[in-house]
């Protein structure tokens, strides 16, 4: 971690904690928002902070990289003073993700789209990754962006000033600093991992980098391409592949891709395995090397709901992703999983192999918190039936984030000793 924290470029030591000077421009900012007729006054007080804390960075290992082993910085930014802020503006640049042409929702969305296409002769699959996307997410990239797609992104909010919209961008961007060890960093270029904006602002960075790639290709022959975050993938013709890989990597030069090829016939994307046959695609589920194979384990304490879920999403995973003429061997490689994990061959027989049909995700169906209230909760569900709307009910009984502010940050390097019945330390 403190050779990550070492790097020049991209983090800066701070003498001082930043929270509290950082909590009051950003609520004066919304505050602005509010005196401009850009949000409403309920609006401008749910997206205000108090009693904020520093964001905490931590590393988690690449174990699925090859190499030698490095590790991908995690900033928990939940508390911090651009929280709430980072939030609005992920919920509107995320419905102007689903307008984009070539990104991808989902696995399912990758299945639908790439086995209708066809493939040329002497065009093979292949794809693009970048190399730490975040990190390479750059402010004046991203305010060039919303200059150019201002138009639509301006019908999914209520702010109707780009200047005051990258201005909370900018915000975001200056005032991204967390903590480590009792000492405050911030962030100089890039966005964190853990931020919530920053999933959304990779979708615009790809989507400019795709539709610059499409400009600029000339002889380049691409017959198809899609992405899903940080992942791309392509149809290209067998002779263009190097000149594919140079062109994406010289459109902007701190956003630089790694490739891979398909091999025999195959290429992994995401969870898929993408297997050319003749002209078209199909799909089988994909599990990489390093995966240990283990989920919830059916001795837990969870609830059995949780348990029957897990093998339900198996099943509808190699319904839904695996073509047909995979279903058999996948059903025996996630029961043989599953037993792993300790759940019962009888359970997982009766779910794999029940005549009752999976209902697939409605994408039409909303969902809205409500708490459970005695009977009312279950007679407005019944009210609701027919109307594509679904109750996510919370208990509000024990709501301590309400009672209790977090005033202080965590403790680092704190350690408890537990002494169980058995006089074990846990």
């Amino acid at each position: 971690m403190h050779d990550i924290l070492n790097d020049p470029a991209t983090y800066r030591r701070l003498n001082n904690d930043p929270t509290l000077k950082t909590q009051r421009l950003t609520n004066n900012l919304i505050s602005q928002l509010h005196i401009q007729g850009h949000i409403s006054e309920y609006k401008s007080k749910k997206l205000k902070r108090y009693n904020s804390i520093p964001a905490k960075i931590y590393a988690l290992p690449k174990t699925h990289k090859k190499g030698p082993l490095r590790f991908r910085p995690i900033v928990s930014a939940i508390g911090s003073p651009t929280y709430n802020i980072s939030k609005y503006i992920h919920d509107i640049l995320v419905q102007v993700g689903s307008t984009l042409p070539y990104n991808l929702k989902n696995s399912c969305d990758v299945r639908d789209q790439i086995t209708r296409v066809n493939i040329p002769d002497n065009f093979i699959l292949m794809s693009l990754d970048v190399v730490s996307l975040f990190p390479s997410i750059c402010k004046d990239l991203i305010i060039e962006i919303i200059n150019i797609k201002w138009s639509t992104i301006k019908a999914y909010t209520t702010i109707s000033s780009k200047s005051m919209f990258r201005q909370l961008i900018k915000h975001i961007f200056e005032n991204s600093f967390f903590q480590y060890e009792g000492e405050h960093f911030q962030q100089l270029d890039g966005c964190s991992m853990g931020s919530p904006s920053s999933p959304s602002l990779g979708n615009l960075i790809m989507d400019y980098i795709v539709h610059k790639a499409l400009e600029n290709k000339e002889d380049i022959r691409i017959e198809w391409i899609r992405y899903y975050v940080d992942d791309t993938v392509l149809i290209v013709h067998k002779d263009d592949i190097q000149k594919t890989m140079d062109l994406f990597n010289s459109i902007h030069a701190k956003i630089q891709f790694t490739m891979e090829l398909e091999e025999n016939n195959s290429l992994p994307f995401l969870d898929l395995l993408l297997i050319r046959e003749d002209n078209k695609v199909v799909t089988d589920l994909y599990m990489k090397p390093t995966s240990s194979g283990r989920v919830l384990n059916f001795h837990s304490t969870c609830p059995m709901s949780h348990k029957v879920s897990i093998i339900t999403s198996a099943k509808y995973r190699i319904l839904k992703l695996s073509d047909k003429k995979f279903h058999h061997n996948n059903f025996n490689k996630i029961k043989k999983l599953l037993k792993m994990n300790n759940y019962p061959e009888q359970l997982i027989n009766k779910i794999f192999y029940s005549s009752n049909q999976i209902k697939y995700k409605d994408d039409d169906v909303k969902y809205y918190k409500f708490p459970a209230v005695g009977t009312v909760d279950k007679k407005i569900q019944t009210a609701l039936k027919g109307h594509k709307i679904k109750l996510g009910l919370y208990n509000q009984k024990n709501n301590y984030n309400q009672i209790y502010t977090k005033l202080k940050s965590k403790t680092d390097n704190m350690q408890a000793q537990i002494r169980c019945s058995l006089q074990n330390i846990l």
